[in-house]
């Protein structure tokens, strides 16, 4: 099978792609995809996919009754944790944004998943939340802390929670049980929307973000990938942050975004996950963009790119690239 690939890949119709690379050496690619569940795509390189149909589909009986958004799955322990959020049916407040977080569970990575605590969400806080990823080591391999806990990234929504003019979403941390049922403690924000191009959809919506976060700890040092400004809009981006320890306190890169759009050629590449390639040797973000640059909104396609770190240890991503290029095999 040919490994040469060309931006944008065969996956459209979808937002926010994460990848798993599983024990049984095939990769899993889950992404905003259907209005009452999640679809879940299978390669041997990172470059060819076929489409496995639904891995979770949400019942009369799920805590979820629309909007399933960000979805990611771990790899834990020899069964598979599949994290996503919703809007949650119970909504006494008549919420126009009641989003929460789940987990499932499956024996397989293509599932059918089934959520752990049944008809009610993982983390339901006074505000909506969306976006979470759990931290990872650099070759994928969710970390646990000295007390045997994960660390759980999330985003906490625009919705009624207005900073100054704007109405802002943050990125927040929280401890989450090994075996996934309950989070540890309060969480904590670690990062806010206050660089300036973070800040480029304001005037059009009155919002800022930091939103989907992607964590990894590499030398030492924690690195946080996430996406700054509206989806809908060319100017989503890519931006990282730094930290010593995975609570914070975390530092941006000055010279933010590492990937911002093309336009006209790319409009907002963004929400992104990263995978590394068959013979171990590269890592490479995985991203969407919008379908029609022009156009922009829900409509997105995946892409992948070159990313890692300099001899200096910063996180730097290529692209968004749109010439053939190999993909590294086994």
């Amino acid at each position: 099978m040919d490994n040469t690939y060309c931006n944008p890949l065969k996956i459209t119709g979808i937002g926010d792609p994460f990848v798993l690379r599983a024990s049984d050496g095939f990769y899993y690619l889950y992404a905003t995809s259907a209005k009452d569940g999640f679809l879940c795509w299978k390669s041997e390189d990172l470059v060819n996919w076929d489409c496995c149909g639904y891995c979770y589909r949400a019942g009369e009986n799920a805590w979820g009754e629309r909007d399933f958004w960000a979805p990611e799955c771990y790899e834990i322990n020899g069964k598979f944790y599949f994290f996503y959020s919703a809007h949650y049916k119970v909504n006494p407040n008549n919420e126009l944004e009641n989003y929460c977080i789940g987990c499932g569970v499956s024996n397989a990575p293509t599932g059918p998943f089934e959520d752990i605590l049944g008809d009610r969400p993982l983390i339901q806080m006074p505000y909506a939340t969306i976006d979470m990823d759990l931290l990872r080591d650099d070759r994928g391999n969710v970390v646990f802390d000295a007390d045997g806990n994960l660390t759980m990234y999330f985003s906490r929504c625009c919705y009624k929670h207005k900073v100054g003019p704007y109405e802002e979403a943050h990125i927040y941390a929280v401890k989450l049980a090994p075996d996934c049922t309950h989070i540890i403690g309060e969480p904590v924000c670690v990062l806010k929307p206050d660089q300036e191009w973070e800040g480029l959809s304001a005037p059009t919506t009155g919002r800022r973000w930091c939103e989907g976060p992607l964590a990894l700890l590499h030398d030492g040092r924690v690195y946080i990938m996430y996406s700054g400004n509206f989806f809908k809009e060319r100017y989503y981006a890519i931006g990282c942050a730094t930290a010593e320890d995975p609570m914070g306190p975390f530092v941006k890169y000055e010279d933010n975004p590492v990937m911002h759009d093309d336009y006209p050629r790319v409009s907002g590449p963004g929400h992104n996950s990263v995978a590394w390639s068959p013979d171990g040797t590269e890592m490479f973000v995985v991203y969407h963009i919008h379908t029609d640059a022009g156009e922009g909104g829900f409509d997105r396609q995946v892409c992948i790119d070159r990313m890692g770190w300099d001899e200096n240890g910063k996180l730097y991503c290529t692209g968004p690239s749109t010439e053939p290029q190999k993909m590294p095999s086994k």
